[in-house]
């Protein structure tokens, strides 16, 4: 056996599962924002909608979290592309697509129950 071969094949895997990790961190916030929206939205949930206490923990959870990936992809996106700019271009389009993504869901028309 080689040990070279085997080192790299154990670096392609490592490099595979931080891609996925990274695509996984950008989705989240695309998930967690839009949950928490629905389920304190009063006309769309009904009887169901999140008490007041629950948006006031769900609010701030959401945010640390879109905080703390957007700094860890920020970081890994530095390295990957070689220059802190590129990095902070590419979270700043993520931001204003998870933006207008928001307002999107915001503007969303309920669904007509016959």
């Amino acid at each position: 056996r080689s040990g070279g071969g085997e080192s790299a094949q154990n670096h392609a895997a490592y490099d595979l599962l931080l891609l996925s990790q990274v695509v996984l961190s950008i989705q989240l916030s695309f998930a967690t924002i839009p949950l928490v929206m629905f389920t304190s939205d009063r006309d769309l949930m009904g009887e169901f909608v999140n008490p007041l206490w629950v948006r006031l923990l769900a609010w701030p959870t959401v945010l640390v979290i879109a905080a703390l990936n957007a700094y860890l992809l920020h970081d890994q996106f530095a390295e990957w592309l070689g220059t802190p700019a590129k990095s902070a271009a590419l979270l700043l389009l993520m931001a204003v697509m998870l933006i207008g993504f928001a307002l999107y869901v915001r503007k969303w028309k309920k669904p007509q129950l016959a």
